[in-house]
């Protein structure tokens, strides 16, 4: 388990149990629980503290590998750990990790918004709003230190329907650069503009608030806002898709590299031909529309 509770122990509640035909208190229960509230200063104080996620606890609903798109088009892949109290007394915290192996993807701070919205659709398609932090294995310098910050969003129901489920792993229209010269003339496919999903509600990232990281036993710290949880921390360079989900976690980040390579391919190939672009040549950008799109003459139905 990735999150290891600070005390297993819960408070046993009064009851009344029967022994030999009579009923008696279990007054060492009461006794238990005046004493934990006495010692946390005051019962007020063990109280909420419980209901801070001490005694009552957070919950690990989930931690794996999650494959999100990318405003810029190179789609990637990130850690994603969810915890929520089982009261849900509290915003479940999502916990939004860099991974090391992605090279080419757009990273988790550039796509936060779009990564959010994901998440939103995802694990809490009933609106419930959550915590958002980000997570590096290490500082923007290359310090060997782990950072977590809470992204503080703005959101608002998408209740224009802008957008389109094709986005980014689909196009409306294919681009190229075209070079007309005496001879002939030769093409090359631009990489698609991606196209912002129809997700139910939109962000819009206002600011980032560091965390205080509690370093604890090998591997673990703590977080204010997961308190008594030891949340696991990676060094940089194990920090990858493999480390955290084995094959599960590096198959989705194999169709992502793939995807951004031949998106890299295409930007390059297109690049490359207006850079050789003979002086006399005409170059143009033409755009195809899509085989099934209905507003075409032998479109869809």
């Amino acid at each position: 388990m990735d999150a290891v509770p600070g005390s297993a122990r819960r408070a046993v509640p009064v009851f009344l149990a029967p022994a030999g035909g009579v009923f008696f208190f279990a007054w060492r229960s009461v006794a238990n629980v005046i004493g934990r509230g006495l010692s946390s200063g005051g019962m007020r104080g063990g109280f909420w503290r419980s209901r801070r996620g001490g005694s009552a606890g957070w919950e690990l609903v989930c931690d794996r590998v999650f494959a999100y798109r990318a405003p810029n088009g190179f789609d990637g892949v990130c850690h994603l750990r969810v915890f929520e109290l089982a009261a849900r007394r509290e915003r479940p915290v999502v916990i939004v990790g860099e991974l090391s192996d992605q090279a080419g993807a757009c990273s988790i701070v550039n796509a936060d918004e779009w990564i959010a919205a994901q998440v939103q659709d995802t694990f809490f398609p009933d609106g419930q709003r959550f915590v958002y932090v980000e997570h590096h294995a290490e500082t923007i310098t290359g310090v060997a230190k782990p950072t977590f910050d809470v992204v503080h969003l703005e959101r608002a129901r998408n209740s224009t329907g802008r957008g389109d489920e094709r986005a980014s792993f689909g196009v409306a229209g294919e681009s190229r650069v075209v070079v007309m010269i005496e001879e002939g003339g030769d093409s090359r496919a631009l990489p698609s503009a991606p196209i912002m999903p129809a997700w139910r509600w939109m962000f819009r990232a206002l600011r980032r608030e560091p965390l205080a990281v509690r370093p604890l036993a090998a591997g673990r710290v703590g977080l204010d806002v997961l308190p008594d949880v030891e949340v696991r921390v990676w060094p940089a360079a194990d920090y990858t898709a493999y480390t955290v989900a084995g094959e599960e976690g590096a198959l989705p980040l194999a169709r992502a590299a793939d995807a951004n390579r031949e998106r890299t391919d295409r930007l390059v190939g297109a690049v490359d031909a207006v850079i050789e672009t003979p002086p006399e040549a005409i170059l143009d950008i033409s755009t195809d529309p899509p085989p099934d799109d209905p507003s075409e003459p032998g479109g869809g139905a």
